[in-house]
């Protein structure tokens, strides 16, 4: 028995297919000596399907594809950050 079983759900059972992308970008500007100002962009991506056998298990389809996870809309944040030195 595997120990990740859980009711009924196998790990070998390979009928879900998951795909996930992100992507970060940082722009870091130091305006003045210990203030700094940090603009972050944040793209990602997700995908998730449950597969089929249709009529014969035996023809099961384990093709990997991107087409999936780019036909979704993505999820854009955006965070600005602003720091300021007092000097005391």
């Amino acid at each position: 028995m595997i120990p990740s079983a859980v009711d009924g759900f196998q790990v070998e059972d390979f009928d879900f297919r998951y795909a996930s992308a992100n992507l970060n970008a940082v722009f870091r500007w130091e305006y003045r000596p210990g203030s700094t100002l940090f603009l972050v962009w944040t793209h990602g991506r997700e995908s998730y399907s449950e597969r089929r056998f249709g009529s014969d298990p035996e023809r099961f389809d384990n093709s990997v594809s991107t087409d999936a996870l780019f036909r979704n809309e993505p999820e854009n944040r955006f965070l600005a950050k602003i720091t300021y030195w007092f000097p005391i």
